[in-house]
């Protein structure tokens, strides 16, 4: 009894370190982030860019502390896209997308998990506030219902703002950040490739 229970987690290893190990001949890649601002199990929104936009999604790299899940998106008029969902403690940490139109490369990462952060220490919950001065001003173009901005030094990084307290900023009507309130907060973090 004691070794089945033993064999039975050794089989769910690779299920608690990652969602994939490519493998060529044998030869397994591992992750290969760099460690200047990272400590085991933490990423910076830098990290997660340099290992993820552009690479195919079968080949993206295995992040220690996060379980993977392959998932399917849906857009409007049916439309269905890749991606991998990274979670940790059980919680959606950032989604890695393909598009509807090319369903083999990652083009986009929306960041939920907090501990993870732009170099600036900029992440979820960062206050408008604090967040102006690495900003552009003008909000980026959405649909209606919400309000992002631009990260001033990496036109790739966008940040998506809670604007359930103030509706009037979700429809437009407001387009200067400097005349927002100082307390709405950063939602989620969207990397986007151009």
């Amino acid at each position: 009894m004691k070794n089945k229970l033993i064999n039975f987690l050794l089989g769910l290893m690779p299920l608690l370190l990652g969602c994939n190990n490519t493998s060529h001949n044998g030869i397994v890649k591992s992750n290969s982030i760099h460690k200047t601002r990272m400590s085991f199990c933490h990423y910076s929104v830098e990290d997660l860019k340099k290992q993820i936009i552009g690479r195919p999604l079968k080949e993206l790299p295995i992040f220690p502390c996060y379980v993977c899940r392959d998932t399917i998106l849906f857009g409007d008029d049916d439309i269905e896209w890749n991606g991998k969902a990274y979670y940790k403690n059980n919680q959606l940490a950032f989604l890695a997308e393909t598009n509807w139109s090319d369903k083999i490369k990652i083009t986009r990462i929306t960041i939920f998990d907090k501990n993870i952060q732009v170099n600036t220490g900029i992440g979820i919950g960062t206050t408008l506030k604090r967040l102006r001065p690495n900003i552009n001003i003008k909000p980026s173009s959405n649909p209606d219902g919400y309000l992002s901005f631009n990260d001033r030094t990496d036109r790739n990084i966008f940040y998506f703002m809670n604007v359930d307290k103030y509706p009037e900023l979700a429809d437009g009507r407001v387009d200067d950040a400097n005349k927002m309130p100082n307390d709405i907060v950063v939602k989620f973090i969207v990397i986007s490739q151009k």
